[in-house]
Protein backbone atom coordinates (compact mmCIF):
# COMPACT_ATOMS: atom_id res chain seq x y z
CA UNK A 1 0.00 0.00 0.00
CA UNK A 2 1.02 4.11 -0.75
CA UNK A 3 0.40 6.39 1.61
CA UNK A 4 -1.20 9.45 -0.42
CA UNK A 5 0.78 12.64 0.95
CA UNK A 6 -2.46 13.95 3.16
CA UNK A 7 -2.38 10.63 5.02
CA UNK A 8 1.55 10.77 5.79
CA UNK A 9 1.19 12.67 9.01
CA UNK A 10 -1.86 11.12 10.34
CA UNK A 11 0.37 7.45 9.83
CA UNK A 12 3.34 8.61 11.33
CA UNK A 13 1.42 10.37 14.55
CA UNK A 14 -0.80 7.44 14.68
CA UNK A 15 0.48 4.10 13.18
CA UNK A 16 -1.75 1.25 12.89
CA UNK A 17 0.15 -2.10 13.86
CA UNK A 18 -1.43 -4.37 11.06
CA UNK A 19 1.48 -2.53 8.79
CA UNK A 20 4.48 -4.24 10.35
CA UNK A 21 6.66 -3.63 6.77
CA UNK A 22 7.41 0.10 6.29
CA UNK A 23 9.35 1.66 3.44
CA UNK A 24 10.60 5.22 4.07
CA UNK A 25 11.64 6.46 1.30
CA UNK A 26 12.06 10.35 -0.49
CA UNK A 27 14.41 13.16 -1.67
CA UNK A 28 14.44 14.40 2.48
CA UNK A 29 16.76 12.73 4.88
CA UNK A 30 16.04 14.71 7.50
CA UNK A 31 12.27 13.92 7.01
CA UNK A 32 13.15 10.11 6.73
CA UNK A 33 14.87 10.56 10.14
CA UNK A 34 12.27 12.41 11.54
CA UNK A 35 9.97 10.26 10.39
CA UNK A 36 11.50 6.83 11.19
CA UNK A 37 12.50 8.30 14.89
CA UNK A 38 8.37 9.29 15.30
CA UNK A 39 7.25 5.57 13.66
CA UNK A 40 9.86 4.04 16.49
CA UNK A 41 9.07 6.06 19.25
CA UNK A 42 5.52 5.00 18.73
CA UNK A 43 5.15 1.73 17.82
CA UNK A 44 7.69 0.66 20.18
CA UNK A 45 6.45 2.70 23.29
CA UNK A 46 8.40 3.09 26.45
CA UNK A 47 12.16 1.55 27.26
CA UNK A 48 12.52 -0.02 23.56
CA UNK A 49 16.33 0.80 23.74
CA UNK A 50 17.02 -0.42 27.39
CA UNK A 51 14.60 -3.72 26.47
CA UNK A 52 16.47 -3.96 23.38
CA UNK A 53 14.04 -4.14 21.20
CA UNK A 54 15.39 -2.37 18.37
CA UNK A 55 17.69 -3.76 16.50
CA UNK A 56 19.68 -1.29 13.45
CA UNK A 57 21.30 -3.23 10.46
CA UNK A 58 22.82 -1.73 8.01
CA UNK A 59 21.87 -2.80 3.91
CA UNK A 60 25.44 -3.86 3.60
CA UNK A 61 25.25 -6.15 6.64
CA UNK A 62 22.01 -7.46 5.21
CA UNK A 63 23.34 -8.45 1.82
CA UNK A 64 26.36 -9.52 3.25
CA UNK A 65 24.70 -12.24 5.26
CA UNK A 66 20.80 -11.90 5.18
CA UNK A 67 20.87 -14.71 8.13
CA UNK A 68 21.32 -11.68 10.47
CA UNK A 69 18.32 -10.24 8.84
CA UNK A 70 16.21 -13.52 9.25
CA UNK A 71 17.67 -14.32 12.74
CA UNK A 72 16.81 -10.84 13.77
CA UNK A 73 12.93 -11.17 12.50
CA UNK A 74 12.40 -14.72 14.07
CA UNK A 75 13.75 -13.97 17.77
CA UNK A 76 11.08 -12.74 19.82
CA UNK A 77 11.76 -9.87 22.24
CA UNK A 78 11.87 -11.29 25.76
CA UNK A 79 9.86 -8.27 27.21
CA UNK A 80 5.92 -7.71 26.45
CA UNK A 81 6.32 -4.64 23.96
CA UNK A 82 6.58 -5.22 20.07
CA UNK A 83 10.13 -5.69 18.71
CA UNK A 84 11.56 -3.63 15.64
CA UNK A 85 14.15 -4.18 13.51
CA UNK A 86 15.40 -1.01 11.45
CA UNK A 87 17.71 -1.48 8.14
CA UNK A 88 19.29 1.95 6.78
CA UNK A 89 19.98 2.73 3.41
CA UNK A 90 17.74 0.32 2.11
CA UNK A 91 17.67 0.22 -2.09
CA UNK A 92 16.51 -2.14 -4.62
CA UNK A 93 19.09 -5.18 -3.92
CA UNK A 94 16.95 -5.93 -1.13
CA UNK A 95 14.56 -6.93 -3.02
CA UNK A 96 15.23 -10.48 -3.02
CA UNK A 97 15.47 -10.52 0.60
CA UNK A 98 12.27 -8.92 1.32
CA UNK A 99 10.62 -11.22 -1.14
CA UNK A 100 11.56 -13.99 1.03
CA UNK A 101 10.84 -12.04 4.27
CA UNK A 102 7.32 -11.60 3.03
CA UNK A 103 7.30 -15.07 1.77
CA UNK A 104 8.10 -16.74 5.19
CA UNK A 105 5.87 -14.14 6.96
CA UNK A 106 8.40 -12.75 9.11
CA UNK A 107 6.65 -9.23 9.94
CA UNK A 108 3.78 -9.47 12.34
CA UNK A 109 2.05 -7.30 14.68
CA UNK A 110 4.15 -7.38 17.27
CA UNK A 111 8.10 -7.48 15.23
CA UNK A 112 8.12 -4.49 12.77
CA UNK A 113 11.00 -4.18 9.94
CA UNK A 114 11.22 -0.64 9.11
CA UNK A 115 13.55 -0.21 5.78
CA UNK A 116 14.92 3.13 5.30
CA UNK A 117 15.34 4.16 1.76
CA UNK A 118 16.68 7.38 -0.24
CA UNK A 119 14.97 8.80 -3.76
CA UNK A 120 13.44 5.58 -5.27
CA UNK A 121 11.94 5.66 -8.85
CA UNK A 122 8.02 5.01 -9.43
CA UNK A 123 9.65 1.73 -11.17
CA UNK A 124 11.12 0.64 -7.95
CA UNK A 125 11.00 -3.07 -7.70
CA UNK A 126 11.32 -3.22 -4.12
CA UNK A 127 9.18 -0.23 -4.15
CA UNK A 128 6.45 -2.17 -6.33
CA UNK A 129 7.07 -5.51 -4.09
CA UNK A 130 5.92 -3.57 -0.81
CA UNK A 131 2.88 -1.58 -2.47
CA UNK A 132 1.66 -5.30 -3.38
CA UNK A 133 0.82 -6.29 0.32
CA UNK A 134 -1.93 -3.67 0.92
CA UNK A 135 -2.62 -5.79 4.20
CA UNK A 136 0.22 -5.42 5.91
CA UNK A 137 3.00 -3.44 4.04
CA UNK A 138 2.94 0.35 3.34
CA UNK A 139 5.21 2.43 1.35
CA UNK A 140 5.79 6.43 3.45
CA UNK A 141 7.02 8.93 1.08
CA UNK A 142 9.49 11.77 2.26
CA UNK A 143 9.87 14.29 0.04
CA UNK A 144 9.77 18.37 0.24
CA UNK A 145 9.08 20.92 -2.41
CA UNK A 146 10.93 24.14 -2.56
CA UNK A 147 9.56 27.49 -1.35
CA UNK A 148 10.46 30.63 -3.68
CA UNK A 149 11.71 33.36 -1.99
CA UNK A 150 7.83 35.64 -2.48
CA UNK A 151 6.77 32.73 -0.50
CA UNK A 152 9.47 33.25 2.50
CA UNK A 153 8.98 37.06 2.03
CA UNK A 154 5.68 36.45 3.45
CA UNK A 155 6.33 34.23 6.25
CA UNK A 156 8.90 36.77 7.55
CA UNK A 157 6.03 39.36 7.05
CA UNK A 158 3.62 37.98 9.01
CA UNK A 159 5.77 37.67 11.91
CA UNK A 160 6.71 41.39 11.58
CA UNK A 161 10.47 40.45 10.34
CA UNK A 162 12.61 42.62 8.14
CA UNK A 163 15.96 41.34 6.68
CA UNK A 164 19.16 43.29 5.49
CA UNK A 165 19.34 42.11 1.99
CA UNK A 166 18.98 38.65 -0.42
CA UNK A 167 21.51 36.91 1.13
CA UNK A 168 19.25 36.30 4.20
CA UNK A 169 16.45 34.48 1.87
CA UNK A 170 19.03 33.10 0.33
CA UNK A 171 19.62 31.21 3.96
CA UNK A 172 16.38 30.67 4.82
CA UNK A 173 15.17 29.27 1.36
CA UNK A 174 18.64 26.80 2.51
CA UNK A 175 17.02 26.08 5.50
CA UNK A 176 14.08 24.84 4.04
CA UNK A 177 16.02 22.74 1.04
CA UNK A 178 17.70 21.21 3.80
CA UNK A 179 15.46 20.84 6.36
CA UNK A 180 12.11 20.71 5.13
CA UNK A 181 9.11 23.54 5.33
CA UNK A 182 8.20 22.74 8.77
CA UNK A 183 11.79 23.44 10.24
CA UNK A 184 11.65 26.87 8.54
CA UNK A 185 8.86 28.05 10.26
CA UNK A 186 10.42 26.92 13.59
CA UNK A 187 13.21 28.97 12.31
CA UNK A 188 10.80 31.95 11.54
CA UNK A 189 9.48 31.48 15.27
CA UNK A 190 12.84 31.63 17.10
CA UNK A 191 13.68 34.71 15.14
CA UNK A 192 10.35 36.39 16.10
CA UNK A 193 10.91 35.32 19.77
CA UNK A 194 14.62 36.54 19.71
CA UNK A 195 13.89 40.06 18.29
CA UNK A 196 10.33 40.64 19.40
CA UNK A 197 11.53 44.29 20.04
CA UNK A 198 13.82 45.05 17.69
CA UNK A 199 12.58 46.82 14.92
CA UNK A 200 16.19 46.74 12.33
CA UNK A 201 16.32 44.47 9.72
CA UNK A 202 17.95 41.29 10.46
CA UNK A 203 21.40 40.34 9.02
CA UNK A 204 22.56 36.45 7.98
CA UNK A 205 25.03 37.43 11.29
CA UNK A 206 21.55 37.36 12.93
CA UNK A 207 19.79 34.37 11.33
CA UNK A 208 22.83 32.05 11.85
CA UNK A 209 23.40 32.67 15.71
CA UNK A 210 19.73 31.91 16.67
CA UNK A 211 18.76 29.21 14.51
CA UNK A 212 21.86 26.96 14.43
CA UNK A 213 21.14 25.77 18.02
CA UNK A 214 23.94 24.98 20.37
CA UNK A 215 23.95 21.13 20.53
CA UNK A 216 24.01 21.67 16.78
CA UNK A 217 27.14 23.80 17.03
CA UNK A 218 28.31 20.89 19.46
CA UNK A 219 28.23 18.54 16.80
CA UNK A 220 29.72 20.22 13.89
CA UNK A 221 33.01 21.38 15.76
CA UNK A 222 33.36 17.62 15.99
CA UNK A 223 32.26 16.72 12.55
CA UNK A 224 33.91 19.50 11.04
CA UNK A 225 37.49 18.30 12.93
CA UNK A 226 36.83 14.89 11.80
CA UNK A 227 35.98 15.46 8.80
CA UNK A 228 39.43 17.33 8.42
CA UNK A 229 41.26 14.76 10.05
CA UNK A 230 42.65 16.76 12.94
CA UNK A 231 42.79 13.69 15.48
CA UNK A 232 44.61 15.92 18.13
CA UNK A 233 41.60 18.86 17.98
CA UNK A 234 38.71 16.12 17.53
CA UNK A 235 39.30 13.88 20.65
CA UNK A 236 39.65 17.56 22.49
CA UNK A 237 36.13 18.52 21.69
CA UNK A 238 34.91 15.18 22.04
CA UNK A 239 35.74 14.60 25.52
CA UNK A 240 34.24 18.60 26.32
CA UNK A 241 31.21 17.04 24.57
CA UNK A 242 31.23 13.84 26.55
CA UNK A 243 32.15 15.92 29.76
CA UNK A 244 28.34 16.59 30.21
CA UNK A 245 27.49 13.18 29.87
CA UNK A 246 25.53 13.71 26.57
CA UNK A 247 23.70 11.28 24.46
CA UNK A 248 25.79 9.32 21.78
CA UNK A 249 23.24 8.07 19.64
CA UNK A 250 22.77 11.60 18.23
CA UNK A 251 26.05 13.13 17.70
CA UNK A 252 26.65 8.77 15.55
CA UNK A 253 23.08 9.75 13.68
CA UNK A 254 24.50 13.73 13.17
CA UNK A 255 28.02 12.22 12.18
CA UNK A 256 26.63 9.36 10.03
CA UNK A 257 24.16 11.72 7.97
CA UNK A 258 27.39 13.98 7.05
CA UNK A 259 29.07 11.65 5.59
CA UNK A 260 25.94 9.88 4.24
CA UNK A 261 25.15 13.56 2.64
CA UNK A 262 28.92 14.21 1.38
CA UNK A 263 28.76 10.13 -0.58
CA UNK A 264 25.04 11.65 -1.85
CA UNK A 265 26.47 14.71 -3.06
CA UNK A 266 29.32 13.44 -4.95
CA UNK A 267 27.22 10.73 -6.48
CA UNK A 268 24.90 13.33 -7.54
CA UNK A 269 21.71 11.61 -5.85
CA UNK A 270 21.62 15.16 -4.30
CA UNK A 271 21.83 18.17 -6.52
CA UNK A 272 22.06 20.77 -3.87
CA UNK A 273 24.14 21.38 -0.97
CA UNK A 274 22.29 20.35 1.91
CA UNK A 275 23.96 22.73 4.17
CA UNK A 276 23.76 26.95 5.14
CA UNK A 277 25.35 29.39 6.23
CA UNK A 278 29.16 28.42 7.18
CA UNK A 279 28.37 25.17 7.51
CA UNK A 280 27.85 24.87 3.49
CA UNK A 281 31.36 26.35 3.00
CA UNK A 282 33.24 23.76 5.36
CA UNK A 283 30.83 20.88 3.70
CA UNK A 284 32.21 22.20 0.20
CA UNK A 285 35.62 21.82 1.42
CA UNK A 286 35.15 18.32 2.32
CA UNK A 287 33.84 17.52 -0.44
CA UNK A 288 37.05 17.83 -1.61
CA UNK A 289 38.89 15.46 0.42
CA UNK A 290 36.40 12.61 0.87
CA UNK A 291 36.05 10.53 -1.72
CA UNK A 292 32.94 7.82 -2.36
CA UNK A 293 35.04 4.91 -1.35
CA UNK A 294 36.44 6.26 2.30
CA UNK A 295 32.97 7.92 2.49
CA UNK A 296 32.10 4.34 2.06
CA UNK A 297 34.75 2.82 5.12
CA UNK A 298 33.39 5.74 6.95
CA UNK A 299 29.38 4.63 6.94
CA UNK A 300 30.56 1.13 7.61
CA UNK A 301 32.39 2.07 10.43
CA UNK A 302 29.73 4.09 11.90
CA UNK A 303 26.91 1.60 11.73
CA UNK A 304 29.27 -0.75 13.13
CA UNK A 305 29.69 1.54 15.96
CA UNK A 306 26.28 2.23 16.77
CA UNK A 307 25.19 -1.05 16.78
CA UNK A 308 28.01 -2.18 19.89
CA UNK A 309 26.16 0.57 21.69
CA UNK A 310 24.19 -1.60 23.38
CA UNK A 311 25.65 -1.70 26.75
CA UNK A 312 24.17 0.54 29.79
CA UNK A 313 27.63 1.85 30.43
CA UNK A 314 28.38 5.31 29.74
CA UNK A 315 32.70 4.64 29.86
CA UNK A 316 32.18 1.98 27.43
CA UNK A 317 30.36 3.92 25.18
CA UNK A 318 32.27 6.79 25.23
CA UNK A 319 35.84 4.81 23.97
CA UNK A 320 34.17 3.06 21.51
CA UNK A 321 32.80 6.18 20.08
CA UNK A 322 36.30 8.30 20.66
CA UNK A 323 38.21 5.05 19.29
CA UNK A 324 35.61 5.14 15.84
CA UNK A 325 36.37 9.24 15.72
CA UNK A 326 40.04 8.65 15.80
CA UNK A 327 39.65 5.73 13.10
CA UNK A 328 38.22 8.14 10.68
CA UNK A 329 40.76 10.42 10.92
CA UNK A 330 43.14 7.77 10.16
CA UNK A 331 41.10 7.23 7.07
CA UNK A 332 42.64 10.71 5.00
CA UNK A 333 46.21 11.01 7.05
Amino acid sequence: MRLKNNQIENFVNNPNSQFNLILIHGNAPDKIIQYSNTLISKLGGKNLNEEMRLIKLSERQVLNDSEVLFKELKIKSFFSGPKLVLVESTSDRSKNIVEEIIKLKLTNPETFLLLLGENMSSNSPLKKLIEGQPDFAITVGAYQRDLSTLEIKDMLNNRGLKVIDHSCLTILKEISETNGIMNLNQALDKLQLAFLEDERALSKEDIESVVLEETVQNYFLIVENVANGQITDTIKEFRKYAAGRQNFSSLISFLLRYFKNIQATKVKTYTRIPYFGKAKEKFESHLKIWSVEKTDKVINLIFDTNIQLREKSYIKHKIKVERMLMNICSFIN
